[in-house]
């Protein structure tokens, strides 16, 4: 009995493992079916339900599953393969940028300048919001119109600057007239061209050869002067600089120093030669083609600066030498044959004139005493002025066009000096002692090129091209379009609006002053100032002053001032009357401790208006 129920347990005991291990296949069998992706778990569960009860339906229902489980399992491989080309693409993508960045460095560049460019607009865009938020004194301002959100950088630099000048009862000092805007933005400025921008097309120890990169590449607002270029010649004393030519008429002023110039040029069978001895302040005329040479036989360094007008591609020109060494001369360009027979001489000669192996002297050379002194003795006199000269024009020794103590003008237009004609270039050199300013004013027709060849200065300019222009080169279509959107939602409030262009004038600099932008120019409180100028388009060109004694204003109607800037006539009258002296005046240093009782006055909203403070 005992035996019995033993051997019953022991049965039930391996029914239960049997059991047991049978549920453990099922659940194995489940799992291995559902590890697939997009197997049926329901039609699974389902057969084994029908399993003890009608085998014929199990089986079909089996089979059914297994035809389900093979289709998905095919539209999970087709998946798999479709997701493996994708990114097999995308690696080949950024395998292709890569190659494509590291062949061309300035895409790359390009790149991160739109993205440090994305980060600046960010950036500025918060500054405004904070200064909203945070600003006073031109807080009012700041909310006009609840434009805000547009109203570009520089005009957030001119307001707080107008807020410290409230503050501090004027400016502080005469060169606060370059705002920090000025400071950041003096490189960008599309009218000034810093001494750096003048590129070197020859040097040697006896001198250099420079020419200024071109206006329209500049900036679009400069694309009327394509065909107008900028060069400085330099040469150290005992040099001579060879014959030569270049395709372009030129305009060349002596900046400093001492020098012989020889011009030759043909007429039909006429060949006409002249030479001069010029000086600083004088101006030579060169037609295209001419070939000049220049001999600096004095003990100081000589130094010319040149406009220049191309007359084969806009703003492109060449220099043609007759000599220099081999590969310089134009002669070499031609064989040994025709030479031979265009000059008659034996082919030893030729060989040594014009070729000459391995030697490359250059356009500027050293030069003896005694040939300097024989090239100078042949030069031609020149009358006072340089009326009469073909070429020649002595600036300085006529009578200056404006002068008063505190500078002078000498000026010298197409109207008076018919060599000047050809071009249309007028030519100017201006001189203001230190602290002194030449007074607002501007140029009918004549867009003015001016080089600083002394001293130190700063000047404002009125422009109302500025807001929608290429401030800085190489900005690309994104800003630019930019731009254009916000300065089109803007458009209506900034009608007529003209935008002042503050900056500072150094020695070697370049400043382009357009035709109708009225402008300012002082002098530093602590050295004079000198600029040397080329007004192109010069021809019948008006130079009209808009404050001191001479200004148009005294000349418009007293109830067209009072209309125009909502005062009474007597008043507008005062304001325009007021300053004693033309054309140059004492500078803001000088006025300085005036301004402060100025502003306190009705007069200040004429003169402010007006543009001139």
């Amino acid at each position: 009995m005992a035996f019995s129920k033993v051997k019953f347990r022991l049965c039930l005991l391996a029914l239960t493992l049997f059991l047991a291990c049978v549920s453990v296949g099922l659940g194995a069998e489940g799992e291995s079916l559902g590890s697939g992706v997009g197997v049926d778990n329901g039609c699974v569960n389902g057969c084994q339900e029908l399993k003890g009860k009608n085998l014929d339906e199990y089986a079909a229902c089996e089979k059914r599953c297994g035809v389900n489980q093979e289709e998905r399992r095919e539209q999970e491989r087709r998946r798999r393969e479709q997701e493996q080309e994708r990114r097999e693409r995308e690696r080949r993508g950024e395998r292709e940028d890569e190659e494509e960045n590291q062949r061309d460095p300035d895409r790359r560049r390009e790149q991160e300048r739109r993205e440090q460019e994305r980060r600046r607009r960010e950036q500025e865009q918060r500054e405004r919001e904070w200064e909203r938020e945070h600003g006073r004194g031109g807080s009012q301002e700041r909310r006009r119109g609840g434009q805000e959100e547009e109203i570009s950088r520089k005009e957030e630099w001119e307001r707080e600057e107008r807020r410290r000048e409230r503050q501090h009862g004027g400016r502080s000092r005469a060169n606060e007239v370059n705002s920090r805007w000025t400071e950041q933005e003096q490189s960008h400025n599309p009218y000034y061209f810093q001494e750096r921008q003048f590129q070197s097309r020859f040097r040697s120890d006896q001198g250099q050869w420079r020419v200024l990169e071109r206006f329209s590449e500049r900036s679009e607002l400069l694309r009327g002067l394509k065909n107008q270029r900028l060069a400085i010649l330099e040469a150290r004393p005992q040099t001579f600089i060879i014959p030569h030519h270049i395709d372009a008429e030129s305009v060349l002023f002596v900046v400093k120093g001492r020098a012989t110039i020889t011009t030759i040029v043909q007429e039909r069978k006429e060949t006409r030669k002249e030479s001069y001895n010029v000086e600083r302040g004088d101006v030579v005329t060169i037609p295209a083609g001419t070939t000049v040479y220049l001999a600096n036989q004095e003990n100081e360094d000589l130094q010319i600066v040149k406009l220049i007008q191309p007359v084969n591609n806009p703003g492109e020109f060449k220099d043609y030498l007759s000599g220099g060494g081999e590969a310089q001369s134009y002669y070499s360009v031609f064989s040994n044959d025709v030479l031979e027979a265009a000059l008659n001489i034996p082919r030893d000669r030729l060989e040594r004139i014009f070729k000459q192996r391995g030697e490359r002297r250059g356009k500027i050379i050293r030069a003896s005493q005694e040939q300097l002194k024989a090239l100078s003795q042949r030069a031609t006199s020149v009358k006072k002025g340089g009326r009469g000269a073909r070429s020649l024009i002595k600036l300085e020794s006529q009578s200056p066009v404006y002068n008063n103590q505190y500078g002078q003008m000498y000026e010298a237009c197409p109207d008076e000096f018919p060599q000047l004609r050809r071009t249309d270039v007028a030519t100017s050199v201006l001189d203001i002692k230190q602290g002194g300013m030449m007074v607002p004013h501007f140029n009918s027709r004549a867009t003015w090129v001016v080089f600083v060849s002394e001293g130190t200065g700063s000047f404002e300019m009125g422009c109302p091209h500025v807001q929608g222009s290429q401030w800085q080169r190489g900005r690309r279509e994104e800003e630019r379009q930019w731009r254009r959107e916000e300065e089109k939602e803007l458009s209506d409030e900034r009608s007529g609006r003209i935008e002042r262009i503050a900056g500072r004038l150094s020695q070697g600099g370049v400043l382009v002053i357009p035709a109708g932008h009225p402008i300012a120019i002082m002098a530093s409180p602590n050295e004079n100032l000198r600029l040397v100028g080329f007004g192109i388009n010069a021809e019948n060109n008006k130079r009209n002053f808009l404050a001191g004694r001479e200004n148009i204003m005294n000349e418009v109607d007293r109830e067209a001032k009072e209309l125009t800037f909502n005062v009474e006539g007597k008043q507008a009258e005062e304001t325009f009357k007021s300053q004693k002296e033309s054309f140059f005046t004492e500078g803001p240093e000088g006025g300085r401790r005036r301004s402060t009782e100025t502003e306190r006055t009705p007069l200040f909203s004429i003169l402010k208006l007006a543009g001139y403070f």
